[in-house]
């Protein structure tokens, strides 16, 4: 009441409220009863704006879901603009905002950095030009390069560098073919640009594949989303086929997996369900059928995992040998070694 009072008082104001959600939440039987209190007193103030005072209301939330349905109403907060992660040119923006104070080599090419970023909020922007600083003092550089910033790219995606390992050499073996798998897969369906190939272990990873889109997207197809199903299950495919059995090292992939077959079913309307989607309330209801659906994606996705895996064998034994030895490979190595692997087919021939 105070507040509104200041503002009024003092007009033109804007009142700015960030997480909103925090006292805007749905009312019910087991609500709090001061919450309740502080949620109504917010909505008679929005409504007891006169002419004569000038008070513009801005919320902020990231659970547009959970707000009373009174908060939202004509007269009230009726304007909802949606602010989602940067695009290309936001982006380019928010890097040049977060390096302007800093010492930045001439070889740093922010529209490259800009595109490698696709996805990143301007958080996560702010964090990669102030860790590719870091890494700059580490290294005792007067200025910030492009090796630092790709580094900070890594260290923001994958985690921190796990300093001296003790990764035995049987599991190590098992990595760089489990991540050889994903690479080739990735190359041969051309589902995203490889930026790097690593078996140094960061976070809880052992390994990872770091790529990115060729250019901005937001809409993908049917095909496009079985390929991207495809990479991740080549990871395991690739320890089946070498190994003659499967680790747990593809927790996380399988997750990925699992989450986009079960948009394809729920959300896309990609399933022999028909094209509907399937809210929260009715997913329990065809629990079993949806089950079903994403189980028969699956398969299909890893039947083709191990076609992949098996027509490339050869590909893959040289890049789990050049991880083996090197630890990580960048796209020019990789094309290196599917090229040569190209001509030997051809000189077979």
């Amino acid at each position: 009441r105070s507040l509104f009072e200041k503002a009024k008082k003092d007009s033109p104001t804007i009142i700015f409220i960030d997480e909103i959600d925090a006292i805007g939440c749905k009312r019910n039987m087991d609500s709090n009863n001061e919450k309740d209190q502080t949620l109504n007193q917010l909505l008679v103030e929005l409504d007891g704006f006169s002419s004569k005072s000038t008070v513009v209301v801005i919320g902020a939330t990231n659970r547009l879901d959970l707000l009373d349905e009174a908060l939202l109403r004509a007269g009230r907060f009726d304007r909802h603009i949606y602010i989602g992660n940067p695009n290309l040119k936001a982006r380019k923006d928010i890097f040049n905002v977060h390096i302007k104070n800093k010492p930045i080599h001439k070889t740093v090419d922010i529209e490259s950095l800009s595109k490698k970023t696709h996805g990143f909020s301007g958080a996560q922007l702010a964090s990669i030009a102030n860790e590719a600083a870091i890494i700059a003092v580490r290294n005792n550089k007067r200025k910030i390069d492009s090796y630092d910033f790709n580094a900070a790219i890594e260290r923001v995606v994958a985690g921190l560098e796990v300093k001296h390992p003790t990764v035995l050499k049987k599991e190590k073996n098992i990595v760089a073919h489990h991540e050889a798998g994903h690479a080739i897969a990735s190359k041969l369906l051309n589902s995203d640009l490889i930026q790097k190939i690593s078996i140094v272990p960061r976070g809880q990873a052992l390994g990872y594949v770091l790529n990115f889109p060729d250019e901005e997207r937001y809409l993908l197809t049917e095909k496009e989303l079985y390929n991207k199903i495809i990479v991740l299950l080549c990871g395991r495919a690739a320890e089946k086929i070498c190994f003659d059995e499967v680790t747990t090292g593809a927790q996380n992939d399988l997750k990925k997996a699992t989450n986009l077959a079960s948009n394809m079913v729920c959300n896309y309307g990609m399933s022999s369900l028909g094209n509907m989607s399937i809210d929260e309330t009715h997913i329990r209801y065809s629990m079993d059928s949806i089950n079903k659906e994403i189980k028969a994606i699956m398969e299909e996705c890893y039947e083709k995992s191990l076609d992949i895996i098996k027509t490339n064998k050869d590909i893959l034994v040289d890049v789990a040998s050049f991880l083996l030895e090197k630890e990580t490979m960048d796209l020019e190595e990789l094309n290196v070694i599917f090229k040569k692997h190209s001509n030997l087919s051809k000189t077979a021939n």
